[in-house]
C-alpha cells in the first residue's frame, strides 16, 4: 500500500459479544462499542457513513480472531472497504513496552498501528470458498484423531501395568472406537471429494504430495493455511512460518537452548 494515503485510520478489537472501534483522524481519535452481531456490523457502517467518514479514505484494521471477526470481515468485504487482518504478535510487538488493558484501549492501539506502519501492510484478500471448506473439515477430523487418542490413551497405559483391567477398558471402548474411526474415514471421504471437485486445488496438492515425506493431509494444510501459498514471497517465509527454521537461542554460558 505504497501509494495509498488514507485520511482516517480505525482500530478494531473484537470478542465473542461485542467489538470496539476506533477511529483516527489526525491527532482525533474517537471511540464506539457496537454489538457483535449483523445489526451491529450495520451499526458501523451507518455510523461512518453519518459522519462522512468514506471507506476509500479509510484503512481499518483488526487482528486475527477466528470466526468472531467473520461477520465484519464480511461487511467489510461488501462494501470494498480497505481493511488488513494482523497477527496479534505483530501489533503487540510493534506497540512495543505498554501498561494496562482493556478493549477501547486495544482498538486505539490497533488504529495507530494501521496509521504508523501503513505502507509495509498487505489489504485482506478473501480465502477462496473451497478452502474455507476443507479448513473446517479438517478442523473437525483433527478433532475427531484427538479424541479418540484421549480415549485409548488410559487403557493403554493401564495394560502396561495391569494387563486384564487394559483389556476390560479396552473392550468397553471397543465401539466408541469403530465409531470415531468411521467419522474420520467419512470425512476424508469428503475431503477428497472437494480436492477432486476443484482444478486448482487437485493440481496444488498433486504438486504438493510430489514431495517426498508430503503426505495429503500435510499438503492439505499447507495449502489452506497460505492460500494456495500465495501469502509469501520465498520458501524461507513459508520455512519459517512451519516453524523448521532453527533459529539459534543462547545467552552467555547460562542460557543455551536447542535451535
Amino acid at each position: 500500500m505504497q501509494n495509498q494515503n488514507f485520511a482516517y485510520f480505525i482500530g478494531i478489537d473484537i470478542s465473542k459479544s461485542t467489538f470496539d472501534v476506533a477511529i483516527l483522524n489526525e491527532d482525533r481519535t474517537t471511540s464506539y462499542v457496537f454489538e457483535n452481531s449483523k445489526k451491529g456490523t450495520n451499526a458501523f457502517i451507518r455510523l461512518l457513513k453519518n459522519q462522512k467518514i468514506p471507506l476509500k479514505d479509510t484503512l481499518t484494521c483488526m487482528e486475527h480472531t477466528g470466526v468472531y471477526g467473520k461477520l465484519i470481515i464480511a461487511k467489510l468485504v461488501e462494501k470494498e472497504a480497505s481493511f488488513c487482518v494482523e497477527m496479534p504478535i505483530k501489533i503487540t510487538k510493534s506497540i512495543g513496552l505498554h501498561r494496562g488493558k482493556n478493549d477501547r484501549v486495544d482498538a486505539i492501539r490497533i488504529a495507530q498501528y494501521a496509521s504508523k506502519n501503513v505502507g509495509q501492510l498487505k489489504l485482506y484478500e478473501p480465502i477462496p470458498e473451497i478452502l474455507e471448506k476443507v479448513r473446517i473439515l479438517l478442523k473437525i477430523r483433527r478433532q475427531l484423531v484427538n479424541a479418540r487418542a484421549d480415549f485409548n490413551k488410559y487403557p493403554n497405559e493401564l495394560e502396561l501395568f495391569s494387563p486384564e483391567m487394559g483389556k476390560l477398558a479396552k473392550k468397553n471402548l471397543k465401539k466408541i472406537n469403530k465409531n470415531l474411526t468411521g467419522e474420520i474415514e467419512r470425512i476424508e471421504g469428503d475431503i477428497k471429494k472437494l480436492i477432486l471437485s476443484d482444478d486448482r486445488l487437485n493440481k496444488t496438492i498433486g504438486l504438493v504430495t510430489s514431495v517426498t515425506g508430503i503426505g495429503q493431509i500435510t499438503a492439505l494444510h499447507l495449502t489452506v493455511f497460505t492460500s494456495f501459498f500465495a501469502k509469501y514471497d520465498n520458501p524461507k517465509q513459508l520455512a519459517c512460518y512451519c516453524g523448521v527454521v532453527p533459529f539459534e537461542y543462547t545467552s552467555g554460558s547460562s542460557i543455551n537452548r536447542k535451535s
